[in-house]
């Protein structure tokens, strides 16, 4: 559903881990924007110990599933879009593993 552009993997500072990655001039969601990037970001912010994962992903305006209302995709899209935030935590959920 979702295009992976980029992942920043940083160690986090003396500061703590950096906040509202998606608008910090240093990360990419805020670089690929002033390239004139305007599709829907999607971007994640991960803390893991002493370090940061920032994952951006985007989403195609003109995907077929998304031009397509009735479509499985486009309905657990637009509902987690519209919920509030209660219904965006229910809906987003990671599932980790460590494999050997």
């Amino acid at each position: 559903m979702l295009e992976l552009l980029h992942c920043d993997w940083v160690a986090v500072g003396p500061n703590g881990p950096v906040r509202r990655v998606a608008e910090h001039k240093d990360f990419y969601p805020a670089m690929v924007r002033q390239e004139g990037d305007s599709r829907f970001l999607f971007v994640t912010n991960f803390v893991i110990g002493s370090h940061q994962a920032v994952i951006t992903m985007a989403l195609n305006p003109d995907a077929p599933w998304l031009a397509d209302e009735n479509s499985p995709q486009s309905r657990v899209w637009r509902s987690f879009l519209d919920g509030d935030d209660e219904a965006k935590k229910q809906r987003f959920k990671l599932i980790l593993a460590v494999e050997d």
